[in-house]
C-alpha cells in the first residue's frame, strides 16, 4: 500500500496484514536500500480518518492491484463543501468485506476496442507529453450526476495502427521529463454508455466520483507510452495475421496449513516447469533460523530471502475454467532454528576421560604398497 502525504508530496510504501479485525501496518519500505523494515509493534490503520471509502493495494499473492470496498462509510465534507481534497471517511470492514482484484490483458490487433474512450483521471495531454506534468487536470469528483459530468479528455482508438489519439494527435511520447522517464500510464479509459456512467455515482449522494471506475466498471482500458521498449507494443505476424502468445497460467490456491495464512486465497502464476510464483516472502537469519529484517541484508550478511510458507505436495489449484492442477515440490530445504533458552536448561556431561589418547594408536600395518606400472583397467566406472 502506498500512503501519500499531500503536505510533503511524498509517499511511503507500507506492507499491510488483515488479522480478522483490523488492517495492520507491519513494515515500511526503506527508500535508500529498497528493503522492508519491520514495524514492531504493528500499527493499525485509523478507519475513522480515511481519505477514500476504499483501500487500494498491490498484492503479489492476489495477482496485482487489489481494492477493498469498505462498508458503512460515513462521509465527512469537513470545512469546504464540494472540495474533496479535505474530505475524510469513517468506514468498517470484516471478513465478509468485498475485495476486488484485477486481471490485465494486453490488447492485440485482433481485439475489438470501442472507437471512442473517455477519461476522468490521469489523462495524458497529447500536446504536452514531454513536459514536467504530462497529464490534463483531473475531473475525478464533480457535484453533478454522472450523466452530466464532463470528462477531462476524450480519445479515439485506431485498431489498425494500435494508436490512441487525441483530436487526431497520437498520444505517443518519444521522450519524457522528470519522474516519467520510465514511461507513463493513463487512468481508466472507458466507453461513454449509460451503464458505465451509472457506476461512477458516489456512494453517499448522486454526484460523480470518477475514481470508482477502477473498482465498479466490469472492464476498462489503460494506455501506456514512453521511450523504453517495455512502453511499446510489439507483435509478430504472418502475412496479415498477428500471432498470439499464451500468458502464464493463473491459478487460484487456498492455503489449508495452520498459521496466519490459514484459508487465505492466493493467485499463483505458472510460467512452465519449475516456474511457480505468487507465494509471499520474508527474510531469515541463517545463523539463528529466526525471522529477520530484510533491510539488514547485503554482501556477507547471513540474512536471506525465503518463501513465507511451503505448499504441501498434492495441494490443488484451479484455473479460471475450474480445471484442477496439483502442485508438487521439485526441491525442499530444512532450516534449523537456534533456541538458546532450551539449550540453557540442558545438563552437560563431560566424556573427556573416556576419549582415546595417543597411546591407544595401533599401526594398521596394511602391507607394502604395490607397484602399479600398467594402465588403469577401469576409468569412471567404464571398463577400458
Amino acid at each position: 500500500m502506498n500512503e501519500f502525504d499531500p503536505a510533503s508530496g511524498t509517499g511511503t510504501q507500507t506492507r499491510i496484514l488483515w488479522d480478522g479485525a483490523q488492517f495492520l501496518k507491519t513494515a515500511t519500505m526503506n527508500q535508500t536500500s529498497m528493503t522492508w523494515q519491520n514495524l514492531d509493534p504493528a500499527v493499525a490503520i485509523d478507519m475513522n480518518n480515511l481519505r477514500y471509502p476504499e483501500l487500494n493495494f498491490w498484492s503479489q499473492a492476489l495477482g496485482g492491484s487489489v481494492q477493498i470496498k469498505l462498508q458503512d462509510c460515513v462521509h465527512n465534507d469537513n470545512a469546504t463543501p464540494f472540495n474533496p481534497s479535505d474530505d475524510t471517511f469513517a468506514c468498517a470492514a470484516d471478513n465478509a468485506t468485498q475485495v476486488v482484484s484485477y486481471a490485465e490483458v494486453t490488447v492485440t490487433p485482433s481485439d475489438t476496442v470501442p472507437a471512442t474512450l473517455q477519461c476522468f483521471e490521469n489523462c495524458p495531454d497529447a500536446a504536452n507529453l514531454g513536459g514536467a506534468n504530462p497529464f490534463l487536470m483531473s475531473s475525478g469528483y464533480q457535484p453533478v450526476p454522472p450523466a452530466s459530468a464532463t470528462p477531462a479528455a476524450t480519445y479515439t482508438f485506431d485498431s489498425a495502427t494500435m494508436l490512441l489519439k487525441s483530436g487526431g494527435t497520437d498520444v505517443v511520447a518519444s521522450s519524457l521529463d522528470g519522474g516519467f522517464q520510465w514511461g507513463l500510464m493513463s487512468g481508466p479509459l472507458f466507453e461513454n454508455t449509460a451503464e458505465n456512467q451509472n457506476l461512477l455515482k458516489c456512494e453517499w449522494d448522486n454526484n460523480t466520483c470518477a475514481w470508482q471506475a477502477r473498482s465498479n466498471l466490469p472492464s476498462y482500458y489503460t494506455w501506456e507510452t514512453g521511450p523504453n521498449s517495455w512502453n511499446r507494443f510489439m507483435a509478430l505476424h504472418s502475412g496479415s495475421t498477428f500471432l498470439s502468445f499464451e500468458p502464464p497460467l493463473s491459478l487460484g490456491y487456498i492455503h489449508l496449513a495452520a498459521g496466519k495464512y490459514l484459508n487465505a486465497r492466493f493467485n499463483l502464476e505458472y510460467g512452465g516447469f519449475g516456474d511457480l510464483n505468487g507465494i509471499p516472502g520474508k527474510c531469515v537469519n541463517l545463523e539463528t533460523g529466526l525471522d529477520a529484517d530484510c533491510s539488514q541484508g547485503g554482501p556477507g550478511s547471513p540474512i536471506r530471502w525465503v518463501p513465507e510458507f511451503t505448499i504441501p505436495d498434492g495441494s490443488a489449484a484451479t484455473d479460471s475454467g475450474n480445471a484442477t492442477y496439483y502442485i508438487k515440490a521439485l526441491e525442499k530445504e530444512q532450516r534449523m532454528r537456534k533456541d538458546l533458552d532450551a539449550c540453557g536448561a540442558l545438563a552437560v556431561t563431560s566424556y573427556a576421560s573416556q576419549l582415546p589418547g595417543a597411546s591407544d594408536w595401533v599401526d594398521p600395518n596394511v602391507g607394502t604398497e604395490p607397484s602399479v606400472t600398467g594402465a588403469p583397467a577401469v576409468i569412471g566406472g567404464v571398463l577400458q
